[in-house]
């Protein structure tokens, strides 16, 4: 049963645990069902919405929180615009749109939407940044 953004066991000796765990390797929580391993946020979109779409974009970016207002049904394109914490190998401040800029002395805020670059701006602390790009991809990558 769907709750609070999770999944719960019904009945069996699990009855009322919160089912599966978090998987290592990608974060996101997988339950264990027929013989099978499944995300949680793909069995909630289902059992919500009634079928599974091929993307399911976490909107915060926090892949544990399964709340269905959190989940959207989106193409690939957005959903690779929406990440944050995973920044390319070659940026310059571990958060993915955040980078130092050379000749301004300063970090560079961006997002890229539909093969385009676009500046959000440039700041002195990269806290400052990192927040600014993240409020950005809120307010503007479409669902």
């Amino acid at each position: 049963e769907y709750r609070d953004g999770g999944l719960y066991w019904k009945d069996g000796r699990c009855k009322g645990k919160r089912a599966g765990s978090i998987d290592k390797s990608n974060g996101y929580r997988r339950i264990h069902l027929g013989g099978k391993v499944l995300y949680e946020h793909r069995l909630i979109w289902e059992l919500l919405n009634g079928e599974v779409p091929n993307v399911i974009d976490h909107i915060n970016q926090d892949r544990t929180d399964n709340r269905i207002e959190n989940l959207r049904n989106c193409c690939q394109m957005i959903n690779q615009s929406n990440r944050t914490g995973e920044a390319d190998k070659d940026n310059t401040s571990g958060c993915r749109g955040v980078s130092w800029n050379k000749r301004k002395q300063k970090w560079e805020a961006y997002i890229a939407l539909f093969k385009k670059r676009i500046r959000i701006g440039y700041y002195e602390d990269l806290d400052e940044a990192i927040k600014a790009r993240k409020d950005y991809a809120l307010k503007h990558v479409p669902t």
